[in-house]
């Protein structure tokens, strides 16, 4: 789990890094929204490799209840950060939709290499 963690960091951190360097993302990229999204998705996905590994030994209905409630927390998550950024009229919000679906992907790929390697571990 703490690998899993170290990971997410290292995540986030390439995130908001990239997020700073791009020149079409900077004004999103220097943003507290930015930096606090950037951190809910790592937090997210954490706690989401924790529940895959708490439930990975018990019965097969709570293990694929598990995996579709982890699909369905993160897609209802982008989906209600971007509509709540792009509802509120914030400025950019083409590159923050971008920049939150890159997240998505991000940590998603993330949670997939993760879950397969507590599946095949134990």
């Amino acid at each position: 789990m703490q690998k899993c963690a170290l990971k997410a960091a290292f995540l986030c951190a390439l995130f908001l890094i990239g997020g700073c360097k791009i020149p079409a993302f900077k004004p999103i990229g220097f943003s507290l929204v930015w930096v606090l999204v950037v951190f809910l998705y790592g937090t997210l996905t954490i706690i989401l490799v924790a529940w895959i590994n708490k439930v990975k030994n018990t019965s097969p209905i709570m293990f694929i209840t598990a995996v579709s409630g982890t699909t369905i927390a993160k897609t209802l998550t982008t989906l209600a950060i971007i509509t709540i950024y792009v509802a509120s009229k914030q400025p950019n919000s083409w590159h923050f939709s971008f920049g939150v679906l890159a997240l998505f992907v991000g940590n998603s790929t993330l949670f997939v290499l993760e879950t397969n390697r507590i599946i095949r571990k134990g």
